[in-house]
């Protein structure tokens, strides 16, 4: 046996991933999907793996609350929920919108969430409350990504028709117009100083706007399929973008240069995310696996698989060990040209109790 490459799952057993982040301490990883819920990934000590059950459609997107405590998800069944990451529990659903929910951020603070819809608005929510204080609506255009600065004053927003537009937030004034060369944006973020811009959309190639001037200062020439999520590293040296083309790719900021492309997905990249400590990426595929990588040389360090029953999930490294629910076990095969082999026979030699938080420690 070479490389968990031939461990295989039958596809009926996974869904789509969407949308993957980080929390902000590092203790987790989250994904939501195409299978309605979030999974909560213990990167801490490797077994408190859990399922997020509320949604009723397909989970867009995901994102954590600045003291880690917190996780939002945004669906197609048009509501956003609060849930806590220590217990699993659901904390409050959010209504108002009359389309899908594309994309949800918390503020810099972690007192408000802002969400863009299918409906062409952005609203901006109270967490303590879950009121609605804010809606913004700017023109015909489906809003498909947000995200807030790291002042919490302004929100960037991501348009389907070329358009990424900064708003104030207090007031819901337009405050400044990108028009991308991209027919579509698909993801948009700040960067940490908030001088910057980055997005990504189906030109496939990211740009990085100086949000002070307006001007587009860089643009991002390697994919070569579309931009499905873009983001900056927590120093603002570095971007990331996950494309349809299957890779992930590292940018050095200040030259535009290609650090980095990162690979072993089998259908595109739609989420990528840096850890806080800016070791780490994670990215999220409809191959229905998010995967973790080491940036400082683009190794895979795990591949994360959860069921769509909701309860089992499977973890596995490039030299073949794993771990796993029973059941996630069983439901994973080796496979080696016709011969179909369960994973549950190379227990004794590759079955690793803990491994995700070994792999996470920097354990061998």
């Amino acid at each position: 046996m070479d490389t968990w490459k031939e461990f295989q799952t039958f596809k009926r057993h996974i869904e789509r991933v969407r949308s993957v982040v980080f929390s902000s301490d590092g203790k987790y990883a989250i994904t939501g999907g195409d299978d309605n819920t979030l999974k909560i990934w213990d990167l801490a000590t490797g077994k408190r793996n859990r399922t997020l059950n509320g949604h009723t459609d397909w989970v867009q997107s995901v994102a954590c609350s600045p003291d880690g405590k917190y996780a939002i998800s945004g669906s197609m069944d048009r509501t956003i929920k609060i849930w806590n990451l220590a217990s699993g529990a659901q904390i409050r659903t959010l209504n108002g919108h009359r389309g899908y929910v594309n994309s949800v951020a918390y503020s810099p603070n972690g007192k408000y969430i802002i969400s863009g819809s299918d409906d062409r608005s952005i609203k901006i929510w109270e967490v303590a409350t879950g009121k609605e204080i804010r809606t913004i609506e700017g023109d015909n255009d489906r809003v498909i990504s947000v995200a807030f600065s790291p002042d919490g004053k302004y929100a960037i927003a991501g348009y389907k028709e070329k358009i990424i537009r900064i708003w104030e937030v207090a007031t819901g004034k337009e405050i400044k117009t990108f028009y991308s060369s991209s027919i579509w944006v698909n993801s948009v973020s700040y960067s940490p100083d908030g001088k910057y811009a980055i997005a990504g959309g189906y030109d496939n190639a990211p740009e990085i706007w100086e949000v002070a001037t307006g001007e587009e200062i860089r643009t991002l020439r390697k994919h070569s399929a579309e931009v499905y999520s873009v983001a900056f590293s927590t120093n603002g040296e570095y971007a990331i973008s996950g494309s349809w083309d299957k890779t992930i790719k590292i940018w050095d900021v200040a030259t535009g240069k290609e650090v980095q492309t990162l690979k072993g997905h089998s259908k595109g990249v739609v989420s990528v995310a840096f850890s806080p400590n800016g070791k780490y990426v994670i990215s999220g595929s409809y191959d229905g696996t998010s995967r973790i990588w080491d940036i400082s040389n683009g190794n895979e360090l795990l591949k994360l698989i959860g069921f769509k029953d909701g309860q089992n999930w499977f973890a596995i490294t490039p030299d073949g060990r794993y771990d796993g629910t029973p059941q996630g076990i069983q439901k994973m095969h080796y496979v080696q040209g016709l011969e179909v082999i369960p994973v549950e026979s190379f227990n004794k030699q590759l079955y690793t109790p803990g491994l995700i938080s070994k792999i996470m420690s920097g354990q061998k």
